[in-house]
């Protein structure tokens, strides 16, 4: 069999749009659609069919979907075709390239109703099972390629996780770049897929070129409270182990809002409470943070 290469620039490994295998971390992840819309009647049953599938059990890949549809059928029996789409071509297809079919396609739920169910009928088409061949890293220069290689956990001759390498890509290596103040990593991933050098016709080779965009190295330059009307900013400064001036440091950033909960002062800080401001001229950065005091005693 012919070598071929596609390029495809993680969410089809995680969200698994046919076509695409991989996406850079800055492109928009989708979004699980609400249930607005379409509604069944009431106390249907719902039976999930998969069909075509001989190597991936049709019990984990129907407790997948259904585990995807469950929020919206709890939610008054509310299905959608928008929603049934999602959970094919998102949970999945990234289920079944996580079991190393890569280059694996779900269809489109085909909708069967009848007065007392609701019946959800998918193909699947899986393709080879490929495992690892050779991993290239390119353009990194603050880790090792030997470095990345170990953080991504992947070993030549293993099942190709899609999967895991998308949660290496897009969540270890990402926090290991922000540890050292590089906030605008991102990253591109080439698959190029090969005959098995074994001469099984159900599997395949799978070399992996990823190419890394570190950004720039960013220091804090400000560090500010709102809304803390009965509590002094040296108070809470204190509870912090990041600082201005210095590299930011995701992992201290994270446990200095854990140190702000730990107070007891206020109702729960997330990251959707924090406000972080980059320099385009400079590699600085602004980091607000809101809180909202509790009720004194």
């Amino acid at each position: 069999m012919k070598a071929f290469v596609i390029l495809m620039t993680l969410a089809t490994m995680l969200c698994g749009t046919p076509g695409r295998l991989f996406t850079s971390r800055s492109q928009t992840q989708e979004r699980r659609p609400g249930t607005n819309g379409e509604v069944n009647k009431d106390n249907r049953s719902l039976r999930v069919v998969f069909e075509g599938n001989r190597f991936v059990s049709s019990q984990e890949l129907t407790e997948t979907m259904t585990r995807c549809l469950e929020p919206a059928f709890k939610a008054q029996d509310k299905y959608t075709s928008e929603l049934g789409e999602y959970c094919s071509n998102h949970e999945v297809l990234s289920f079944v390239r996580s079991k190393g079919y890569l280059q694996a396609v779900v269809s489109k739920p085909e909708r069967l109703e009848t007065e007392h169910e609701l019946k959800l009928v998918m193909n699947v088409e899986e393709g080879l099972l490929y495992r690892v061949g050779e991993i290239k890293i390119k353009e990194a220069k603050v880790f090792s390629p030997e470095q990345i290689i170990e953080m991504l956990g992947f070993r030549t001759g293993e099942i190709a996780n899609g999967h895991a390498l998308g949660d290496a890509l897009y969540i270890r290596l990402k926090k290991a770049y922000a540890n050292k103040g590089y906030i605008q990593y991102d990253y591109e991933v080439e698959p190029e897929f090969k005959a098995s050098s074994s001469g099984e016709a159900n599997e395949g080779i799978v070399d992996f070129t990823i190419t890394v965009s570190e950004g720039r190295q960013f220091l804090i330059r400000r560090i500010e409270f709102a809304d803390n009307e009965r509590t002094p900013d040296d108070v809470l400064r204190r509870k912090l182990l990041i600082r201005e001036g210095r590299i930011f440091n995701q992992e201290l950033y994270e446990k200095s809002l854990k140190k702000l909960n730990q107070l007891g002062l206020f109702e729960e800080i997330t990251e959707k409470d924090v406000t972080r401001r980059s320099d385009k001229e400079t590699p600085e950065l602004d980091i607000l943070i809101r809180v909202k005091e509790k009720a004194p005693f």
